[in-house]
């Protein structure tokens, strides 16, 4: 999913009811990928803000549900490739996006039907990692 325009607008418009300074979209998105909350501290402290604000997490979330596909589309070739997998396989998603807004988006994007199950991160995620293998 391409949300990159809703997230950074949504993010400047918390950050200018909170009085700071807008942020370009390409400096929003490289602060993307990690959920909301950690979006939300990143751009108070990118616009001048204190990163300790109480309320900008549920202004951003409701700013972001305010534009949720205004912009945000699948990248090209991905209904398609969801088209043909489904047609092989049972298909679920798992984003850092909030509940809600998953399956608004799935919904409004016509790419629900599709799937058979969402998951969405909770605030505390356990990380699994490999580990690496030396070639000895």
């Amino acid at each position: 999913m391409d949300s990159r325009r809703d997230l950074a607008n949504a993010a400047n418009a918390m950050v200018a009811r909170l009085g700071g300074t807008p942020l370009s979209e390409d400096a929003i998105a490289d602060m993307a990928g990690e959920g909301a909350r950690v979006l939300v501290t990143r751009v108070r402290a990118a616009a001048g803000l204190d990163p300790l604000t109480p309320s900008a997490l549920e202004q951003f979330l409701e700013q972001y549900d305010a534009r949720l596909t205004a912009h945000t589309r699948p990248y090209p070739g991905i209904p398609e490739a969801l088209a043909h997998l489904r047609s092989h396989m049972r298909l679920s998603v798992l984003t850092n996006k909030p509940g809600q807004a998953t399956d608004r988006l799935l919904t409004l994007l016509g790419l629900a039907h599709f799937l058979m199950a969402s998951s969405v991160a909770t605030p505390v995620v356990a990380v699994s990692r490999i580990p690496r293998v030396s070639g000895n």
